[in-house]
């Protein structure tokens, strides 16, 4: 009964390639596939109950844009599920598909990519 819940799956619009969010016992990993090999790139360990969620492969495929963190409720909080000591945060991460190193870009969420990859426009605190 451990078997992981794949969502958010994304494709290429260049290459035969596509991503997706793999939920294995509550620990949340983006995957990607390119028909042949298929590569966990992100190393998150531990369940912390953040959402891995609006997945974007660039038009190079060489990163993928997500948001991490959930919705915020009524009052504008971001789900804790563990009550961390240092609060969660809605966020946006850029990751290499090839050196598989996370970089944190903002708080935000919503993300959309240019058509030629280099704007990124997402809303943080209600604001583009």
């Amino acid at each position: 009964m451990s078997s992981g819940f794949p969502s958010g799956l994304v494709s290429s619009m260049t290459a035969d390639l596509v991503a997706w969010v793999e939920n294995l016992e509550g620990v949340r990993n983006i995957f990607v596939s390119n028909g042949q090999e298929t590569q966990q790139i992100t190393n998150y360990s531990r369940d912390d109950g953040q959402e891995i969620s609006n997945l974007i492969i660039s038009p190079d495929n060489t990163f993928i844009i997500f948001e991490r963190g959930g919705a915020p409720n009524q009052q504008g909080e971001i789900p804790n599920p563990l009550s961390l000591a240092e609060k969660t945060k809605r966020q946006i991460w850029k990751i290499n598909t090839d050196d598989k190193k996370p970089v944190l870009i903002s708080e935000g969420d919503h993300p959309v990519l240019s058509s030629d990859g280099k704007t990124l426009l997402f809303s943080r605190r209600g604001q583009a």
